[in-house]
């Protein structure tokens, strides 16, 4: 177990940094590596093994889940591996995965460590969806606030009133009203619906979901695949499909920006 639990944990083992910079995060991860002197998986497994059991085991998180969520010993909440919470899980996935090579059938004895917390439920809480839930919005005909089935000055004159405090939107005619995927509606949506209407522009297709970056983020050719550009945090997005299957840790859906770039991002990027 602390062989292959030492090996696990080598890769994360001085691998600082911002999260938006893989790049940087697995440089550094390296650089530690070879500053320890690590040249070969028997010394990462060694070594791996010696900080996990010093730093964590010893000190009573001597599991992936107290390694992730510090609620034992007396520095509890504190000294907290890693950023993803998801660890713990994942680890595990990992781990069982090794277990079945050594022993298909699993037949030894394990011995599960649970922690216990006060006014826990009865019955096992289900576990949280991986993905996002959105709303169906495919009815929705966009720049129709009023619902009345048509686009025309009197939604124009309907979004200037909301803007001014004159007129409340809400549900299926505020979506309508967000045109450029902002999260508020905004001037710019005005003028696409008054350029629209002169027969100059475009409006979005209706059930289009919409969202804004939330950081910097790699566009991709393919889910987790080549990345042609980089585009900055703030920008609207239209997202175009919602990936099904976790890649690398992380969703891809497929986007399309307000500038007509296509790609792939991770749904953590966007909001």
């Amino acid at each position: 177990m602390e062989i292959m639990y030492g090996y696990y944990n080598f890769f994360n083992i001085g691998a600082t940094g911002n999260t938006g910079n893989s790049s940087a995060v697995i440089q550094n991860g390296l650089a530690y590596a070879a500053a320890q002197g690590w040249s070969s998986k028997t010394a990462s497994i060694v070594d791996g093994t010696r900080i996990i059991a010093q730093n964590y085991i010893a000190r009573e998180q001597d599991t992936l889940y107290y390694q992730k969520f510090n609620v034992v010993g007396t520095n509890r909440y504190n000294h907290q591996y890693q950023q993803n919470v998801l660890a713990a899980q994942n680890g595990g996935s990992y781990l069982l995965k090794l277990y079945k090579k050594m022993d298909s059938s699993l037949s030894g004895n394990y011995t599960f460590l649970i922690p216990l917390y006060k006014n826990m439920p009865t019955n096992a809480c289900s576990r949280p969806s991986t993905t996002i839930q959105r709303e169906d919005n495919s009815s929705i005909k966009m720049g129709d606030l009023n619902g009345d089935g048509m686009v025309n000055v009197i939604d124009v004159v309907a979004m200037i009133n909301y803007l001014n405090g004159q007129n409340n939107l809400s549900g299926n005619n505020l979506l309508a009203a967000k045109l450029t995927g902002g999260a508020n509606v905004t001037v710019l949506d005005v003028v696409l619906l008054i350029n629209y209407l002169n027969g100059t522009a475009v409006l979005p297709s209706s059930g289009v979901q919409t969202g804004t970056l939330i950081s910097s983020s790699n566009l991709r050719l393919s889910p987790n695949g080549t990345v042609f550009t980089t585009l900055n945090s703030g920008i609207s997005i239209k997202i175009l499909s919602l990936g099904t299957q976790e890649i690398n840790g992380y969703y891809w859906d497929l986007i399309v920006t307000s500038k007509g770039l296509y790609g792939y991002i991770a749904r953590t990027n966007y909001k």
